[in-house]
């Protein structure tokens, strides 16, 4: 759950998430990937430690690549699927 905002549920809230978190101004997303390192089963919880890495490009002169890591926190559903 990010700092200040709403909690975000399943992966395309999430991915949606780093876009605009790793977009500040005039920026384009060329490609995201999010990816995991393990999965700490917590009963009604699942901790996963997580990393990214985004693409991104400005203009045709400036262009990057940003990688980070996670600690993503998913609550299971009343079926106990995560």
């Amino acid at each position: 759950m990010p700092y200040y905002e709403q909690m975000y549920v399943g992966s395309d809230s999430v991915s949606s998430y780093f876009v605009r978190h790793e977009r500040p101004g005039d920026v384009t997303i060329d490609s995201l990937d999010l990816s995991y390192a393990n999965m700490v089963d917590l009963g009604g919880l699942v901790l996963e430690n997580g990393y990214y890495t985004v693409r991104w490009r400005a203009s045709a002169d400036a262009s990057g690549i940003v990688k980070g890591k996670s600690i993503n926190i998913w609550r299971k559903d009343e079926q106990g699927n995560g």
